[in-house]
């Protein structure tokens, strides 16, 4: 990827916004790396569905009057429409909690699984479990590392892991047909 195609996407100066850096890790063990911005809108505010344009997501992201297809901008009144066209109803269980030890330090993590799918009771189409590790003032001890590696290791010799299994991002991208299913 160029540098040209990398591009830090921040929130207006006006809005509110968190970003985070996180790690995807995948079977057998693949590291996708992104970062995040998430700016909370009242409901006045919000993008609609059904005619946002460009320019009213550069309102909220600025970078984004900037975007270029083969070094040309896109033209402010171009519509934004879902990924292929997917509407994902996510179901997220988030309460279970991992703690990895170490002597007297521990270092806790949340965990979660995610579901999509093509209707609010429709069947999962897509599913993720995940656990999230927060850096501490110490940073990350390698022992705790070493001993999330064994988890997620351990993870995937279980009958519910999927080898060939996507992430909800790669699920959006390449089935084109996800409201069919």
């Amino acid at each position: 990827m160029t540098e040209e195609q990398r591009q830090f996407v921040d929130a207006a100066v006006n809005l509110k916004s968190s970003f985070k850096f996180e790690e995807d890790i995948g079977a057998p063990w693949r590291s996708r790396f992104s970062i995040s911005t998430t700016v909370e809108l009242s409901k006045s505010d919000a993008l609609s569905e059904s005619d946002a344009t460009l320019a009213d997501a550069a309102k909220i992201f600025p970078t984004l009057a900037a975007v270029t297809r083969d070094r040309v901008r896109l033209h402010p009144e171009l519509r934004l429409q879902p990924v292929n066209a997917l509407h994902a109803y996510e179901t997220l269980y988030e309460d279970a909690k991992l703690v990895f030890i170490d002597g007297p330090i521990e270092q806790k993590s949340s965990a979660a699984l995610i579901l999509w799918a093509s209707s609010k009771k429709g069947r999962p189409l897509v599913a993720e479990f995940s656990f999230r590790i927060k850096r501490s003032d110490n940073g990350f001890q390698p022992v705790h590392c070493r001993q999330a590696k064994e988890f997620f290791e351990a993870l995937q010799i279980m009958d519910w892991h999927l080898p060939s299994g996507l992430t909800k991002t790669q699920y959006a991208y390449r089935n084109r047909h996800a409201q069919e299913s």
